[in-house]
């Protein structure tokens, strides 16, 4: 399994490489990588999450949806708490503790899933995704901007919970996408990967690295995230005993546990950006622990291997 993970991390780095050499070379500017980000979540992600639904509604798929909600659920609530604790002793401020809690879970793990596992696995990434959208729209949110309440506006309606909503109704009622707009879907829901990390690359060319390898507070922050609170997970789950709870519990777990191991979202330098927060900062992180999982996700995957028979 570790093994699987390390070469898809190498196609990853392989794309990066590409978008860097491309603003490198001057043949685009690493503002432009913003076109990429826009096609991946307003129009590849949607055909991804919607495209995975598509199949049938067994009893034994229909409980391990619920089983990949509840761990979901159950992992970010332990990272919050760590999340608490931590923010106390090392004073982290808003924007670090989103860092450490909120991972990339969708550019690249429902690819990783996919290339992994095979389509039938990526409905469960999509619905430990749609979990850590709520969360991060709400707990998120507040650690970011101080603001107090939920926006379940900007949560029923940000395009991805739609198109998860939309799809597990399908896939609960049955309902089935012509063949060949499926097919369409599929496709353009390949070029996630890609897409996201050709666009990593393009605003890595732009990036002075020396400044972000020089800030400590920046790897405290990013060991955080691709090192700490992915062991902390790999406790939860190997304390409650939940592997042994169902034949899949293993798999699907490892799917949850796989997402808590990527770089930080995107979306924490986003929020970063609209509430006034230090966005160059959050910036930094998010590089850093994208170059950081490239090593970390595969020993972390090959740890969960030594651990439960996936």
């Amino acid at each position: 399994m570790g093994l699987l993970i390390l070469k898809q991390i190498i196609k990853y780095v392989l794309m990066m490489l590409a978008g860097f050499l491309i603003v490198k070379r001057n043949i685009l500017k690493a503002e432009d990588s913003r076109i990429l980000s826009v096609l991946s979540v307003y129009l590849i992600l949607p055909c991804a999450i919607l495209h995975s639904f598509q199949m049938e509604a067994t009893s034994e798929n229909v409980q391990g949806l619920l089983f990949v909600f509840c761990a979901a659920v159950l992992n970010h609530l332990l990272m919050i708490l760590l999340a608490v604790f931590l923010g106390r002793v090392l004073n982290l401020s808003g924007v670090e503790k989103a860092s450490a809690v909120y991972s990339n879970a969708g550019n690249m793990i429902l690819p990783l899933v996919l290339a992994v596992f095979g389509e039938e696995w990526v409905l469960y990434a999509s619905a430990n995704m749609s979990v850590q959208l709520i969360f991060l729209w709400t707990h998120g949110k507040h650690l970011i901007c101080r603001e107090q309440g939920i926006d379940w506006k900007k949560i029923l309606f940000n395009i991805n919970i739609a198109a998860i909503l939309a799809g597990t109704f399908m896939f609960l009622g049955g309902i089935r996408i012509p063949e060949t707009i499926k097919d369409t879907m599929g496709l353009v829901g390949s070029m996630l990967a890609p897409l996201g990390m050709i666009s990593i690359g393009m605003v890595m060319g732009n990036v002075d690295l020396r400044k972000v390898l020089r800030n400590q507070r920046v790897y405290l922050v990013s060991v955080l995230r691709v090192v700490v609170f992915p062991l902390a997970v790999l406790s939860g789950i190997r304390l409650s005993g939940a592997a042994g709870l169902m034949p899949a519990a293993p798999t699907l777990l490892f799917i949850c546990f796989i997402a808590a191991t990527s770089a930080v979202s995107t979306s924490v330098m986003q929020m970063s950006q609209v509430y006034g927060e230090d966005a160059e900062y959050a910036g930094q992180v998010n590089i850093l622990t994208t170059l950081l999982c490239l090593a970390t996700m595969p020993a972390m995957a090959a740890l969960y291997e030594m651990l439960f028979s996936v």
